[in-house]
């Protein structure tokens, strides 16, 4: 853009980014590393790492399960069982996070079912802590790969 009528004609499009000429070096590297920085966020944000470990389900005050991780977010995590989830409750999850001694214990929700066993669980009230832990860990999956 190159002028204050430009600047407003961008506004109105949801730019995050934009560039004023006549472009700076210091411009271009201060504004393409935000927006790398932001791709990178959001990337790492919805990554579902694979994963093949056991997780505990506790399902109401009685009915414990056992299932199979498959993946993990930081949202949530896909598992496969062996029965119908109740989809209508919340429930416990417990898991060891692999090459870490932390076990992750938190509350979810059913997000999805399917026919075959699968299902998506939404992390429900992770602590702060735990988030953060989970969220580095998540990253270094992504960039060792």
């Amino acid at each position: 853009m190159s002028g204050p009528r430009q600047r407003h004609a961008i506004d109105s499009t949801g730019a995050l980014f934009s560039f004023e000429k006549p472009i700076s070096v210091e411009q271009a590297v201060r504004t393409l590393s935000a927006a790398r920085n932001l791709i990178l966020d959001g990337r790492l944000r919805y990554h579902r790492q694979s994963i093949d470990v056991p997780v505990s389900l506790l399902c109401g005050p009685q009915k414990k399960m056992q299932a199979e991780l498959l993946n993990l977010s930081q949202g949530g995590i896909g598992v496969r069982v062996d029965r119908d989830l109740d989809v209508r409750q919340p429930l416990q999850l417990s898991f060891k996070l692999p090459g870490t001694r932390y076990t992750v214990k938190a509350r979810g929700e059913i997000a999805w079912t399917d026919q075959q066993g699968n299902a998506g669980i939404r992390f429900l009230d992770l602590p702060d802590r735990l988030q953060r832990s989970l969220q580095i860990w998540l990253a270094q999956q992504y960039f060792a790969n």
